[in-house]
């Protein structure tokens, strides 16, 4: 689930309901290691990959001066890192 306004994706379970794990925004549960800008903000068209990648648009809107770009991340979901 991406949630645009609060810079956040949030892994539901689907049979639960449960939360999983947060990334990003201020409720943020991972370490982003080796981004130059230390996560996304304003992102759109999340998606998690079977093989673990997580791919966004990151609109950028919350750093000055605003840049965009396409991000790819490999999550390890039980250390909350995210490269």
């Amino acid at each position: 689930l991406s949630l645009r306004y609060l810079s956040q994706v949030i892994k539901i379970d689907r049979e639960t309901g449960y939360v999983i794990w947060k990334m990003g925004g201020k409720a943020n549960q991972f370490r982003f290691v080796n981004d130059p800008f230390n996560g996304f903000s304003f992102q759109h068209d999340a998606v998690l990959h079977p093989d673990g990648h997580l791919t966004l648009y990151d609109n950028g809107n919350e750093r000055d001066p605003p840049r965009s770009r396409a991000v790819e991340y490999r999550l390890d979901e039980d250390k909350k890192i995210a490269t």
